[in-house]
Formats: C-alpha cells, structure tokens, sequence
C-alpha cells in the first residue's frame, strides 16, 4: 500500500511545480505538462514495476506484491478493504494497459517457434535497462532540478526524454527479440 503514499506525494509535487511554473510565467503549458507528466510517471513506473514482478514471478522468488491486488483476506480490517479499493481504482487501469502492452509483444513474438516467455521475463539485460523507469529515478530528476533552480525542467524530462527512452525501450526490445528468433528460425532452415 506504499504507492499510494508514492502517488499522493508524487501528485502533490507535480501540482506545485505546474502551478508554480503557470503562476509564475502564465502559461498553460505547465498545466498540460504536469497532467502529462503525472500520466508518464505513473505509466513508465507500473511498467518497471510490472516486469519486476513477472521476471519474480518467473524465477518463483515472490516479492511480496502481486500484479493484481484482487486478493482478499478474511482478516483485512475495513481500512485495509478501502486502501485496495483505492489503490484499485488509482493503479488498476495502469497494471491492465501494461498487461496488455506485454501481451501484445508476446503475441508478435510467439509466431517464432523458439520464443520462450520464461526467457522475456528473464532478460536481466531489459530489466537493467527498465530500472530506470522507477520512482527512484523519478525522484532523483526532481531533486537534481531543485537543486538547480529550475524545478519545472523535471515536467519536461520525464514527459519529453523519459518517454523517448519508454518507447524506445519497448520497441527496441521486440525487435532485438525477433531479430535473434528470425535469425535461429534462418539458421535451422539453411543448416548454417
């Protein structure tokens, strides 16, 4: 339940810093900016997120979270009921578009006969590289620009650069994966 802390304060910093930014410039881009920001954070981050839990999942080393907090116990008071009703509602449709982001991939994998899903949830190459897509690293660019003076530069790394590198990571990633199977598939073929 501590992303719904992550949420609240992350939304929290993200609403200052765009009306601060719109205050002090009056321009409504900082508005669309902190709107667009607050999707890519939390979109880039259920990503991470998601993959770490398959790649625990794969390796049966369970972390602990689940990538879908449908699970109730008889036990949750009804504080703990409302918490994953909230956090449901606030994460449940970003687990379901990184799902099917995922499925996706998978379908356009699976037409190789060698694709193994063990292995794209395995890829310890990707899951370095995805890292950088935490909350960690979230926070680390705000800080950096804080510390700079120019807090309002963090709205347009993590929207502009930060969704570059998304994109670019999950398309880089289903072709570097074809590109190896059509390569195995061509060497059974020709016997070279």
């Amino acid at each position: 339940m501590d992303s719904l802390g992550d949420m609240l304060v992350l939304t929290v910093l993200i609403t200052v810093i765009a009306i601060r930014s719109y205050t002090s410039i009056d321009s409504s881009l900082y508005i669309i900016l902190g709107v667009l920001t607050w999707f890519s954070l939390f979109i880039q981050c259920s990503y991470f997120n998601y993959y770490q839990l398959k790649y625990a999942e794969s390796i049966e080393q369970p972390l602990g979270a689940r990538l879908e907090e449908k699970k109730q116990d008889e036990r949750d008071t009804r504080a703990v009921k409302i918490l994953r009703l909230l956090y449901r509602a606030l994460y449940g449709w970003q687990d379901m578009l990184i799902k099917q982001i995922d499925n996706i991939s998978i379908s356009i994998l699976n037409v190789y006969p060698e694709f193994d899903p063990n292995r794209w949830y395995r890829d310890k190459t990707f899951l370095t590289l995805n890292s950088l897509l935490c909350f960690g690293t979230h926070i680390f660019v705000f800080c950096l620009c804080f510390i700079f003076g120019n807090p309002a530069l963090a709205l347009f790394i993590i929207t502009v650069l930060f969704n570059i590198y998304f994109f670019a990571l999950m398309a880089g990633r289903i072709m570097i994966y074809k590109f190896r199977l059509a390569g195995k598939t061509s060497r059974k073929i020709t016997g070279h």
